[in-house]
């Protein structure tokens, strides 16, 4: 067995975080539906491979569908979601 890193640990946890609370936001039916694809997207990508790759991946696509909204209700919600994974890519540098 591979013993992790701190660092590693750290990284899983806050990346359990954002799939919970992205889980959470894809129970909000008032999330538009393009939104809710990319954040099943980025749930499954982190959970299939936890890199900075995937994590920049993802965080680019969430921000670049989160602009292109009209709608503000939940912008507030996804753009919590947005902080989450940048402080990830960050501790993963």
């Amino acid at each position: 067995m591979i013993k992790k890193t701190k660092k590693q640990e750290i990284c899983e946890k806050m990346a359990k975080e954002i799939i919970d609370e992205a889980d959470f936001l894809l129970e909000d039916h008032t999330i538009p539906k393009n939104v809710q694809y990319v954040i099943k997207n980025m749930q499954e990508r982190i959970k299939k491979n936890l890199c900075s790759l995937e994590v920049s991946s993802t965080l680019y696509n969430l921000e670049e569908t989160i602009s292109n909204m009209t709608v503000s209700d939940c912008r507030s919600s996804v753009w919590n979601l947005i902080n989450k994974l940048e402080s990830l890519k960050e501790k993963m540098k």
